[in-house]
């Protein structure tokens, strides 16, 4: 069953990796690389019923301060219908990962990118299994 994932993701680069290793875990996918928070607000509206989870980048360039990865989560998690789809975040800056709101912190993941790419890797591939698994099944995800 194919479905959507979206990826924020401001580097060329990273974003193609990303959905790279996306399509190693969950070959159904359909991922679509963003490169802002209101193209990634765009897709999400449009494709509210497939989209099976959505990994975010923080650290947005050249983005002001309130288009940053931390608003399209927010923005996920107070919108009725988004805030059950699993969302991950990635950041390399774990002082970003400290001045995230208590409610991001407390109920989305995050991988730090500081670690080697097997690693990272390694640490992504539960979160898509069980997201894509979730989506398979119809069963909604535990609200935050």
């Amino acid at each position: 069953m194919s479905h959507c994932v979206v990826v924020l993701e401001d580097q060329k680069r990273a974003g193609e990796a990303t959905s790279e290793v996306i399509g190693l875990w969950d070959p159904d996918a359909a991922v679509e690389v963003v490169r802002s928070v209101r193209e990634a607000q765009k897709v999400l509206s449009q494709r509210l019923h497939d989209t099976a989870y959505v990994i975010v980048d923080l650290l947005i360039e050249p983005s002001p301060a309130d288009e940053q990865g931390d608003a399209l989560v927010q923005w996920i998690l107070e919108n009725r219908s988004l805030r059950n789809v699993p969302v991950l975040i990635l950041s390399s800056f774990p002082a970003m990962i400290r001045q995230l709101s208590p409610r991001i912190k407390q109920t989305v993941p995050y991988v730090s990118r500081t670690s080697d790419l097997s690693t990272i890797f390694e640490q992504l591939r539960p979160f898509i299994e069980r997201a894509r698994a979730r989506f398979a099944s119809g069963q909604e995800p535990a609200a935050p």
